[in-house]
């Protein structure tokens, strides 16, 4: 028999920002949105119960849900699943912007994947954003620095961290019952790198 364990965390809530992303993109004549992950299985499942809130599953569940609030529905060919090497990126958006129905936008999970995913594009010679858009997850200060400047969901990595940190100090010193932690939100900043569908000329 199987037990679960509720435990408190300190965490992101992430799929409003997710769902804004995609508006931005949808707004902007998208629909061939590519996501790229290292997440695999059930981390990335938008259906069905799991055990603990997956970050992944909820990004990607905002982006179909941004399709579905429109009537459309999101091509979950567009999902690539990779293992955890540059290689396996690089290909997955060669694949994705050069297949018979190119994307015309790519999502990248995380920031490691972002820089990769700007790289391919570089090497496949495709400019941000006039061929390709592209937005990740989480902010680095090196996306700020590139030109364009990559739109990001920003995560308050400090806020959660400070959060969680309190809360251990708090049981530390004999707190018992504490107030379950408040999710804290995600926030889409919007840069240079995404844009019009066929905005290149």
């Amino acid at each position: 028999m199987r037990h679960l364990v509720l435990v408190d965390a300190a965490r992101v809530e992430i799929e409003p920002a997710a769902r804004e992303a995609a508006d931005q993109l949808l707004a902007l004549g998208h629909r061939r949105i590519g996501y790229i992950t290292t997440a695999e299985g059930s981390d990335v499942r938008t259906d069905g119960p799991h055990p603990l809130p997956s970050p992944v599953a909820a990004r990607v569940a905002g982006l179909v849900g941004g399709f579905t609030e429109r009537g459309l529905t999101w091509d979950t060919d567009l999902l690539r699943p990779c293992r955890h090497d540059e290689a396996a990126i690089r290909r997955a958006v060669v694949d994705l912007v050069r297949g018979a129905d190119p994307a015309t936008a790519l999502i990248a999970s995380d920031s490691l994947i972002g820089q990769v995913v700007v790289g391919a594009l570089q090497e496949e010679g495709l400019r941000i954003p006039d061929e390709v858009s592209v937005l990740m997850y989480d902010d680095q200060p090196w996306a700020r620095l590139v030109t364009p400047a990559i739109t990001v969901v920003a995560q308050p990595t400090y806020d959660i961290g400070y959060a969680a940190g309190a809360r251990l100090a708090a049981l530390i010193g004999g707190a018992t019952n504490p107030p379950p932690l408040v999710p804290l939100p995600a926030t889409l900043i919007r840069r240079g790198s995404i844009g019009p569908v066929g905005k290149a000329t």
